[in-house]
């Protein structure tokens, strides 16, 4: 589409000044209607030599980002033409994304291929839709401007946060996982599977001597063993109601998510093979444990589209898929909240089956406004009262974790700022305990 451009609003105003002024001076009449063609001459002459000009605009890997992470959405022009030409670019961003910038503007000259950046930040996780980008081109004299829609049908993939993956990772080979609150448990000589040969010390268990290594080396040789690899992580996920709460900047579920996706990294880097069920009145999705990359990535693919609905979940199709699909003894980690009494009731009387052949972990995700308000001052008869309804609940949640923890589960009550770390620390000391 080509619409009048700048110079053609201006000189449409002078000649709007020149007629006011015909009752004058009728000369100026004559005047206006000659600027007025030269106006149109100029306006059809711009306009033949804008449609001659080529010019591609891509979206450079629009599909996928980052949930919470600012990125630059990275456009690629290329002048095809032999003229200067300035690009404009106005972007719609979905509702869910918050961006200061929706429009840029460059200039390019004959034959240049240029990269324009717009920063916008994904607030939600999820499959969304992209609005199309508005292209205009015109000439620096800007009699007409140029301008279409483009890239109208794309659908943009917003994963939960893989940065955390990267910090583990160099923290890992720095040694420096202390920083993130992460606790490397490393059992030398409880586990059953071969680590290393070494000298032996008084300390050692005689059992433990390599007695072939020693007649080798004709000195005493300590076998060390470590935890075994290739067991069993299965990431159980509710997707009920409850999991729809706020927390910080997102919600119960996007920090389930978050965990998710960092303790499947953990636990693929230390050789177990890692598997996630999605539940909510019924199983949503079933991935059985698996090795490797791959494995990680489908459990990462599959949190994308996860959102809490407003129904109930049902721990019994929770453990009757936890029995029938996943036989092989297991680490069992369930996250979910034990905000409601009922809810918490019915795990409580499902979840024993479960805990006599798996190692269960129930990670309830804590709202800390609930301790704060039971430890505040009360400055008014209606803090009392609040202070006293939050002591209430927050009784109501530990003795409902005692009856987990009777039933042989282990429960972790943690809210979400300390969630990403306690989780892992949990199952590094499941390993080092050796438990499974």
């Amino acid at each position: 589409m080509t619409i009048p451009g700048r110079l053609a609003f201006v000189g449409g105003i002078a000649v709007a000044l020149l007629l006011m002024g015909a009752g004058v001076a009728p000369v100026l009449v004559w005047i206006a209607v000659a600027f007025n063609i030269a106006i149109a001459v100029a306006m059809l002459i711009q306009a033949r030599r804008l449609r001659r000009i080529r010019v591609h605009v891509e979206r450079r890997d629009w599909q996928r980002g980052h949930i919470h992470r600012p990125r630059n959405f990275i456009y690629v022009i290329e002048n095809r033409s032999d003229e200067r030409i300035i690009c404009r670019l106005d972007q719609e961003w979905p509702a869910t994304f918050s961006a200061t910038q929706k429009r840029a503007e460059v200039f390019i000259e004959p034959g240049e291929m240029v990269e324009l950046a717009l920063e916008a930040t994904p607030q939600a996780r999820g499959r969304t839709p992209l609005p199309p980008t508005q292209v205009e081109i015109r000439f620096p004299s800007a009699w007409v401007v140029r301008r279409w829609l483009q890239d109208a049908h794309q659908t943009i993939a917003i994963y939960p946060d893989l940065q955390q993956l990267a910090e583990y990772d160099t923290l890992l080979h720095a040694h420096l996982l202390g920083q993130l609150g992460i606790h490397r448990h490393r059992q030398l000589g409880g586990g059953r599977e071969f680590d290393q040969l070494r000298n032996y010390v008084p300390d050692d268990d005689y059992r433990q001597i390599d007695w072939k290594a020693t007649a080798r080396k004709q000195k005493p040789i300590t076998v060390v063993h470590r935890t075994e690899r290739s067991q069993n992580l299965l990431l159980c996920v509710d997707c009920g109601r409850l999991m729809g709460n706020p927390a910080g900047n997102g919600t119960y579920l996007d920090k389930a998510t978050d965990a998710c996706t960092l303790l499947a990294h953990v636990a693929d880097r230390g050789g177990d093979q890692v598997g996630l069920l999605l539940f909510r009145d019924s199983v949503l999705k079933f991935l059985p444990p698996k090795h490797g990359k791959t494995a990680v990535l489908r459990i990462i693919d599959s949190l994308v589209d996860l959102d809490a609905q407003p129904v109930f979940p049902s721990f019994a199709a929770w453990a009757e898929a936890v029995q029938i699909r996943n036989r092989k003894r297991s680490m069992i980690f369930l996250f979910t909240d034990l905000g409601d009494p009922q809810l918490s009731a019915d795990l409580v009387a499902t979840v024993p089956v479960i805990a006599r052949r798996h190692v269960v972990v129930v990670i309830s995700i804590r709202n800390p406004t609930l301790d704060q308000v039971a430890d505040g001052p009360a400055a008014e008869r209606a803090d009392i009262y609040r202070i006293l309804a939050a002591r209430t609940l927050s009784d109501e949640r530990a003795a409902r974790t005692r009856q987990l923890v009777q039933a042989g589960v282990q429960v972790l009550d943690v809210d979400h700022p300390s969630l990403l770390v306690k989780t892992v620390n949990k199952y590094l000391d499941i390993k080092a305990r050796q438990l499974l």
